[in-house]
């Protein structure tokens, strides 16, 4: 049995199932290379990788070089071994043979690459479409995802109209760094000298600007909603008094385990609902998973269980930030109904959320002990059809194993279940090339878009 580490993702608009082989494999003859391309479509199709499987690997000085028909050339001749290391969401396990041909070829069998060595910066930041540099070399608009090798790195963030920020970072083996970059606006008032420059209004214009600025702006924010299910028969059953009680408990209990969470807010709270904000997927995550942990230990031998359902999903969204008295914060978008549509899909005492709130919380999580839960589950339940979203959503789920849902969402009538029509076929007979590339580029997480 051998196990290839791959990067599933989407790059302009296209699926590709990137598998990393070791150095030998360039030096194997066409027809091997056939062979074990041959094999690893198979098995990436009956693992149930959508995409179109491209091997790659190391030339033997650092840069890329892979297999891949000809259409694909130009999305992925951008593609860097860093950029792909960075990205490995999946494990290809092959457990029957290598192809004879492979076998009998003088070059070595073609082995997988274990992860890099070093460690992963992350830059994120609230201004849109800013380029990303580390050592003078261009790795991609934000947000970025870089593994570097261990050792000391200058990371700058540069966009017109804005101050250029520029951090040292040190890099050793293992390490996770996550770089928030405050962008500074270079003045937009400042012009050449002019005498009928009336310098009273243009510091009146600046202040307002300033205000504005302070007041309402864009971010990139991890969203998740709760509801407490079944509300209504609760008060039906109980009597408005004792079921308000227990709503009071549970909203104690909400506010209590947001408390742990020094990047946790609450936005606003409608009857049984919370909105909640994070800076990071992975302490939402943690967050659902303690709060639900907690329901579970209070409804034991209750005849009248408190059950939440919970929606993840990351965005970018508008931010008021409020000055006067109530709500110190406001935020709107689509991204916000996008994640309420989310939350709706599920059942009571479920963590749903969307595929890049799934990669990177469960990347962060999955050697970490979350007290008072067992062990987890990590599940992807496909494609879904929201109602005033435009493309189709991959819905995940996570839950504590034995005791959590763990299944599938049914259809609504403001969620269903994608068919994108498409048959899956064996893979067909294509010429193929090999190409080798020096830049590199962004890589999207994978997100199934239909």
């Amino acid at each position: 049995m051998i196990k290839y580490p791959v990067a599933h993702i989407r790059q302009k608009g296209v699926d590709l199932v990137i598998v990393l082989l070791d150095t030998s494999f360039g030096k194997m003859s066409p027809t091997a290379k056939a062979e074990i391309l041959r094999m690893l479509q198979q098995n990436a199709q009956a693992a149930g990788l959508r995409g179109a499987v491209v091997p790659i690997w190391d030339r033997g000085d650092g840069r890329a070089e892979f297999l891949a028909d000809r259409q694909l050339i130009p999305i992925i001749q951008n593609l860097t071994l860093q950029t792909v290391h960075a990205n490995i969401n999946r494990e290809l396990i092959i457990k029957s043979g290598i192809p004879a041909a492979a076998m009998n070829d003088k070059a070595a069998v073609a082995t997988p690459v274990s992860r890099a060595q070093g460690g992963v910066v992350s830059v994120v930041a609230e201004i849109a479409d800013c380029a990303v540099q580390i050592d003078g070399s261009f790795v991609g608009n934000i947000p970025a995802k870089v593994r570097l090798k261990d050792g000391k790195h200058v990371v700058e963030v540069k966009k017109d109209g804005f101050k250029t920020y520029r951090q040292e970072i040190e890099i050793t083996d293992g390490s996770e760094i996550l770089l928030r970059p405050v962008m500074e606006k270079t003045d937009p008032l400042m012009t050449p000298f002019s005498e009928n420059v009336n310098l009273q209004g243009a510091m009146d214009q600046r202040g307002k600007l300033g205000e504005s600025q302070r007041k309402h702006r864009v971010g990139m924010v991890t969203l998740l909603f709760s509801d407490l299910v079944g509300s209504t028969k609760l008060k039906q059953d109980l009597g408005d008094h004792d079921a308000v009680a227990i709503m009071q408990r549970h909203h104690s209990i909400v506010r209590d385990i947001l408390g742990r969470f020094p990047t946790g807010e609450e936005i606003s709270t409608a009857g049984d609902s919370f909105f909640l904000a994070f800076a990071k997927p992975s302490d939402a995550v943690k967050f659902s998973l303690l709060l639900q942990a907690k329901l579970r230990e209070l409804n034991k031998g209750s005849r009248t269980p408190i059950l939440d359902r919970i929606g993840i999903h990351v965005g970018e969204v508008f931010i008021e930030e409020n000055q006067g008295p109530g709500k110190p914060k406001d935020m709107y978008g689509i991204q916000v109904d996008t994640c309420a549509r989310v939350m709706s899909l599920g059942d009571g005492d479920q963590i749903l959320m969307t595929r890049f709130a799934y990669d990177n919380a469960r990347q962060v999580l999955k050697n970490q002990q979350v007290e008072g839960v067992g062990p987890l589950a990590w599940l992807t339940h496909g494609e879904y059809d929201m109602k005033g979203v435009e493309d189709p959503l991959e819905i995940c789920e996570v839950g504590e194993v034995g005791r959590a849902v763990l299944k599938a969402p049914g259809n609504s009538e403001k969620a269903q279940k994608h068919n994108s029509g498409e048959q899956v076929e064996a893979p067909a007979e294509q010429p193929h090339v090999v190409v080798s590339t020096r830049s590199s580029a962004p890589i999207s997480p994978f997100r199934r878009q239909g």
